[in-house]
């Protein structure tokens, strides 16, 4: 039936105690980043068969390392059809972005797409 709310806490390795540090909230944000991002893509262009839109997600900051991509939400914009294959395409290092491509189960023209993607770079 308690709760503990408890800030000001400072972890140490070993025995030695170092001055409290406090990071600003933007340089915090950003280091994170490094681990994880939750971002929109924006993919369009011609849908035919074999072939695919794409569009780039650029990171705040660079990855870590190459992040798992993971397509959480598609949102169709203006499109007939739903993509049947969502694909994601690193290159680097240095991973400050990916490509994001999708391509739609049958012929129809233009389409575009919104996904939702998380990017993860955990050790």
């Amino acid at each position: 039936d308690q709760q503990w709310r408890i800030t000001g806490v400072q972890l140490e390795e070993g025995e030695e105690v170092t001055p409290f540090e406090q990071r600003p909230y933007g340089l915090e944000l950003n280091l994170c980043q490094r681990y994880f991002l939750k971002a929109w893509a924006s993919t369009y262009g011609n849908n035919d068969a074999g072939y695919s839109s794409s569009g780039v997600v650029y990171f705040p900051v660079e990855m870590r390392t190459q992040p798992t991509s993971t397509l959480i939400q598609m949102v169709q914009s203006g499109s007939r059809y739903t993509p049947e294959t969502t694909g994601f395409w690193h290159h680097g290092p240095p991973y400050n972005s990916v490509l994001v491509w999708s391509m739609a189960q049958q012929s129809g023209g233009n389409d575009g797409y919104h996904q939702l993607c998380s990017f993860d770079a955990e050790l």
